[in-house]
């Protein structure tokens, strides 16, 4: 199975069948990744107009008005128990990687809710690797992009609809998308306290950034790169055989990761500073081979990704750049980002929210009640020192939406 089919089959499995009570899902945010690819494909397909609009995109950003409102300081405790399958693979002409000096993984995490309007639902994708920037959105009367910095929160102004940001690096840059009416997906980028389109980027979703500026993400089922906030996306080149991509992250180090396909299954792909790319090694758990794996972050070398197995099982991944070890974790549902020390933060087999180094599990505070049938808590993104994490907690006590949260670990 397809890794997105699976996550949004997960996500929307509480409307199969008849609700006991009101439904709990906002599905802008649970397919997002998948439900902007397909929003995507049907503005290209319905209007024909993609390429003249995306010439007619100026390179002059529009700042478009943000008002400002103060948010409280964010403010449990772990548990802990591992086992990793690996399987290693040699590693060709390995990067240079600091490997070195990892601290303790933190004891417990300390969670707070970012605001929301009267407790309704909120989402959030991301924060920077200092840890002083996330972006988050709310959902009152529509979607309500957010960038929090250290306590304060902006409340972004951008036209159209389902908008957010995925991506923020250390200077507080963010990136992403918004859909405008026949245009569909614009490409966004927030500094300085406006946001503004990028060149080039009717039709494109941003989903990578690193702090020198360089942008990362797809256009027509193409891996894209823009240079700069200002720079225009060049396509990034696909290995024979293979039609399609995504780039989802950068590392400081301009090594760029996602996936190549053929329109079907993926493959995890790295395409490297000097221009050359390869696919990484495919993962095998219980002497099976991945058919469907693709890669999401990268931090420091570290990479962390889905795969999925033709028996049905999906495992997080974790591959080391600088040695070629690739890694499954049966005990982690979802790897959604890593960290310099190739510490994981996502969603354990018990729909829990974790930060594990791929052996111990510590268990993110929860501090609505998990909604017990379907309730899925999350990690969804995290600093560099791993000390902060951004994701998601189900609030079982209203009426079962989802909140983002803010983790500070010690």
């Amino acid at each position: 199975m397809n890794i997105e089919e699976e996550y949004g089959r997960r996500l929307l499995e509480p409307l199969v069948g008849e609700p006991v009570a009101p439904s709990r899902v906002d599905v802008s945010a649970a397919m997002k990744t998948g439900r902007k690819r397909r929003r995507t494909r049907q503005a290209v397909a319905t209007t024909g107009l993609l390429a003249v609009a995306t010439a007619a995109v100026i390179s002059l950003p529009m700042v478009i008005q943000r008002v400002s409102a103060d948010q409280a300081e964010p403010a449990a405790s772990g548990s802990a128990s591992a086992v990793a399958s690996a399987a290693a693979s040699p590693s060709p002409a390995a990067p240079r990687y600091d490997r070195g000096g990892a601290p303790a993984l933190p004891a417990s995490c300390k969670a707070t809710a970012f605001p929301s309007p009267g407790g309704k639902h909120s989402y959030t994708r991301a924060v920077d690797p200092s840890g002083h920037w996330a972006t988050y959105r709310t959902y009152i009367n529509g979607t309500n992009a957010k960038i929090w910095h250290d306590g304060k929160v902006d409340a972004v102004r951008m036209p159209g609809e389902d908008n957010g940001f995925e991506a923020v690096n250390s200077l507080g840059v963010a990136v992403g998308q918004t859909f405008i009416g026949e245009a569909g997906a614009n490409a966004m980028v927030y500094r300085d306290g406006g946001v503004a389109k990028l060149p080039g980027g009717v039709g494109a979703s941003p989903s990578g950034i690193n702090d020198a500026g360089v942008i990362v993400g797809e256009k027509d089922r193409k891996p894209i790169v823009w240079r700069s906030v200002t720079s225009r996306p060049e396509p990034l080149p696909l290995p024979e055989g293979f039609t399609g991509g995504q780039a989802s992250d950068i590392d400081d180090d301009g090594t760029i990761v996602g996936h190549v396909d053929n329109g079907q299954d993926r493959t995890a792909y790295v395409w490297l500073p000097d221009g050359t790319g390869r696919a990484l090694p495919a993962p095998e758990y219980k002497g099976v081979e991945a058919t469907d794996f693709d890669a999401r972050k990268v931090t420091n070398g570290w990479v962390s990704g889905y795969a999925g197995f033709r028996n049905g099982n999906m495992n997080s991944v974790r591959w080391d750049l600088a040695t070629g070890r690739v890694e499954t974790f049966p005990k982690l549902s979802w790897s959604n980002d890593v960290n310099r020390y190739g510490w994981m933060t996502g969603m354990s087999a018990e729909n829990r929210a974790v930060l594990t180094d791929g052996t111990a599990y510590v268990v993110l505070e929860e501090i609505f009640p998990l909604y017990k049938e379907y309730g899925m808590n999350f990690g969804e993104s995290m600093s560099d020192d791993g000390r902060v994490i951004v994701g998601q907690n189900d609030d079982g006590a209203h009426d079962g939406v989802q909140r983002a949260l803010l983790w500070r670990c010690s």
